[in-house]
């Protein structure tokens, strides 16, 4: 691939500054408006930046802090601008977390494509899973321009503690300009890749099994597509997987006018024994056009959160979230059990262009959140937590918000949570070496010094009874 051969029309198509499009409170409930920041103090804070990341060899535009992922003691991060194989070629690097120290997360190894090639964006979605990443080049040429590709790659292949390249995937039916990688999905043996611009932007997903066609080969499966498909609907959007179920979203869906948006539901064994078969199909409770519900979305367990950022109850475009359960209205059933939305949601928010979610706790990400003199786009994190506020109620507890970010960072647009932490990227945030550098932030429950609220973390006050 190379600069000469991008169209005008393939530019704001993968424009990252203002994307139009798309790597962890209850309806009707009262929310704890947010404080001044150290006007309150608290009992804890529940978590506090601990850390600051970039890349070993940053530079200008590499735009760092793409996808974040996180495994356990293994953190993945995306720089799709990296240009070691070209301009805009991309890169992934692998950090592994420290015992003790400063800094608890430590770089370990860079990862780029034996083949890749200026403006493949390797990076442009990525999932780690025990000794497994997978790694998404969504506008590799292989099968023509922009048809895309993804890439497994295995810890010690090849010595001690590397990554080595295991696997090159392709879809089933490749065409120019599938973008076959948009989105990716990995859990243990299963790996899912997004296509949500193939066949006219009705989408697919691919699905891929470890040991499929012989002992550690990753081979294709099925070609999964929705029940109702139709053009424009972007299928393979977001994913998420978690054991024998998957989550797909199609933001392009217009079941309630125009991009208003639907997620679908598939299991294992549905329709037959290791058949992957569609069992629900979500949409909000409140759709309206252009919501695009499903430009994001995280599952674990049987609780699944799905991003609408262009949502309006705060202003325009200032974005939500949705929790489902699986067990909420009847067994299996999917139900709609909450929305979530910013205490200090404002226009133009984007509130829900990212989403992750571990256990009891549900982090949506704000990239275009503007914090007063820090200007547009600086970005923020919320977390809420199960319970709090009530029984089965998801309640904000905190905002999260990077020491020294300014306008245009983006801090949010990526995130990743793990016990106890969450792992946010900045991909646009500029350091010494040049503008849109990116940097990655780490949040833990490291015990402040103090309780006052700090300067890079509000948390909403303790309800009174």
């Amino acid at each position: 691939m190379v600069e000469s051969r991008r169209s005008s029309e393939r530019r704001n198509r993968r424009s990252h500054r203002i994307p139009h499009i798309a790597v962890v409170l209850a309806l009707g409930a009262t929310v704890a408006a947010p404080v001044a920041v150290g006007a309150v103090e608290f009992a804890t804070v529940r978590l506090r930046q601990v850390a600051l990341r970039g890349a070993s060899d940053g530079a200008a535009f590499d735009k760092f802090g793409w996808q974040v992922a996180l495994s356990v003691d293994t953190a993945l991060v995306t720089a799709t601008e990296d240009d070691d194989h070209g301009s805009d070629s991309g890169a992934a690097y692998v950090f592994a977390r420290r015992a003790n120290g400063a800094k608890p997360w430590r770089e370990t190894k860079k990862i780029t494509p034996s083949d890749g090639a200026a403006g493949d964006l390797f990076g442009f979605a990525a999932d780690v899973s025990g000794d497994s990443a997978l790694v998404t080049a969504r506008d590799d040429d292989d099968n023509g321009t922009d048809a895309g590709s993804a890439y497994v790659f295995e810890r010690d292949l090849g010595g001690a503690e590397n990554w080595g390249g295991a696997k090159k995937l392709f879809a089933s039916d490749p065409a120019a300009g599938d973008a076959f990688g948009w989105s990716a999905t990995l859990d243990g043996n299963t790996a899912v890749v997004g296509s949500p611009f193939g066949s006219s932007t009705t989408g697919a997903a691919y699905l891929f099994e470890r040991d499929q066609g012989g002992a550690g080969n990753w081979g294709f499966v099925k070609k999964l597509t929705a029940s109702d498909a139709a053009a424009q609907d972007r299928f393979g959007r977001s994913m998420s997987l978690d054991g024998d179920t998957l989550v797909v979203t199609a933001d392009g869906n217009d079941d309630a006018g125009s991009s208003s948006g639907a997620a679908y539901v598939f299991a294992r064994n549905a329709g037959g024994a290791d058949n992957w078969g569609q069992v629900r199909k979500l949409t909000a409770s409140d759709p309206n056009a252009v919501d695009h519900f499903g430009i994001s979305c995280a599952l674990s367990g049987g609780t699944l959160v799905v991003g609408a950022h262009r949502d309006d109850d705060n202003g325009n475009e200032s974005g939500s979230a949705y929790v489902f359960e699986r067990d909420f209205g009847g067994e299996n059933n999917w139900g709609q059990a909450q929305k979530l939305t910013a205490a200090d949601g404002a226009t133009a928010d984007s509130f829900g262009r990212a989403t992750a979610i571990r256990g009891d706790t549900i982090a949506v990400g704000a990239y275009a959140h503007e914090h007063g003199t820090l200007g547009v786009r600086a970005g923020a994190v919320y977390l809420f937590e199960r319970d709090h506020g009530g029984s089965q109620n998801w309640g904000q507890t905190q905002e999260l918000r990077g020491r020294d970010l300014v306008a245009e960072d983006v801090f949010g647009w990526a995130m990743a949570l793990g016990a106890d932490e969450a792992l946010v990227g900045a991909p646009h945030l500029d350091e010494v070496v040049g503008a849109e550098k990116g940097t990655l932030y780490a949040f833990a429950t490291r015990p402040p010094k103090t309780t006052q609220a700090s300067s890079y973390m509000r948390q909403a006050p303790p309800r009174v009874r």
